[in-house]
């Protein structure tokens, strides 16, 4: 049961595209989690001045709002 190289490389190719639609995937996943994380630290300052709410002494901001976490 021998594979031929033109098998080898058609099964490797699929196998390939599969890599790369999957870092895509992780890499757009990754890069809307950061986009959030800003969104989200430009917007508490407006939200918090338009509900009158002020910033507790032991707190800067909420709670996972700092950096972006991974996505998985």
């Amino acid at each position: 049961m021998s594979v031929s190289v033109a098998q080898a490389a058609k099964v490797g190719g699929r196998s390939d595209a599969r890599r790369w639609l999957s870092l895509t995937v992780i890499l757009v996943a990754a890069f809307m989690d950061l986009l959030d994380v800003t969104v989200v630290n430009v917007a508490v300052p407006s939200i918090q001045r338009d509900v009158g709410a002020g910033t507790p002494p032991s707190a800067g901001s909420p709670p996972g709002t700092h950096s972006p976490s991974p996505p998985f």
